[in-house]
């Protein structure tokens, strides 16, 4: 099916829900649900993203800084995720806790506005992922339009262009748990030592990058071209200055460079 039919397909999806809330990381994927969901319902959709540690604070900017361009109604969902043992003992299914908990969270918060009906930015390429955390969404009657209509993560960024989203080219920005190995229990300290971390090198220019943790030292995934700039003498004195500042005592590059999901290499 060309990516044309697939919108087609998308456009009927779509317009057979009244009113719908929108799970929103302001991602590409969910950028372009929104942004297609709102221009079939009107103010008959809105926006919920979860905000909080494990989120990356720079993520929920994001999310509403594009939801006030695309002019949906957003709403910001506290995450209480740090708190439940079942999401923090980071066991191997600690996606479908996460998503188990968010949605149950955001489930309330689209009560609150009338939204009965969830949607989610899942895409065909996530089906084909190491994703515990579909389930959870499966569970509580979540959708996933893009993926119902036989999306791909290119049709999706060649459509969000198309459609004049700024962010068609944005990597992923899975949470931060993800950078933690299974079986290291997650806290705010943690977390908030690799947001920290990440920061800095994206202000440096690595992005996408990701700062993997085992136990105090911080293990950098940049993609392989910027791999040597790391060894830069004055990008390694910036870094290694600021991640000790953070709080790591080693700090290293890997040289397989930055890999999606990598975690679940290991």
């Amino acid at each position: 099916m060309r990516t044309r039919e697939k919108k087609a397909k998308l456009t009927d999806i779509l317009s057979a829900y009244d009113r719908l809330a929108v799970a929103f990381s302001g991602g590409v994927d969910s950028a372009f649900l929104l942004a297609a969901a709102h221009a079939i319902l009107g103010d008959r959709v809105a926006a919920l993203t979860s905000v909080g540690l494990p989120h990356p604070r720079r993520g929920a900017r994001e999310a509403a800084r594009l939801a006030e361009s695309i002019g949906v109604v957003h709403r910001e969902v506290p995450t209480d995720r740090l708190n439940r043992d079942a999401f923090a003992e980071n066991t191997r299914d600690r996606c479908y806790q996460c998503k188990k908990i968010m949605w149950a969270e955001i489930a309330a918060a689209a009560a609150e506005l009338n939204l009965f009906s969830l949607a989610d930015g899942v895409c065909v390429d996530d089906l084909n992922e190491f994703r515990p955390g579909l389930a959870a969404g499966r569970e509580m009657g979540v959708v996933s339009p893009l993926a119902d209509a036989g999306l791909t993560k290119q049709d999706i960024r060649e459509l969000a262009k198309e459609a004049g989203l700024d962010n068609w080219d944005r990597p992923a920005e899975p949470c931060l748990a993800t950078r933690v190995p299974y079986g290291t229990r997650l806290t705010p300290e943690r977390l908030i030592m690799i947001e920290q971390a990440e920061d800095c090198l994206i202000g440096l220019g690595f992005s996408p990058c990701r700062v993997r943790v085992h136990a105090g030292m911080a293990r950098i995934e940049v993609p392989e071209e910027k791999i040597a700039a790391l060894s830069d003498r004055a990008f390694r004195q910036v870094i290694t200055t600021e991640f000790k500042k953070i709080g790591f005592t080693h700090v290293t590059a890997d040289l397989y460079g930055y890999i999606s999901g990598g975690m679940d290499l290991v």
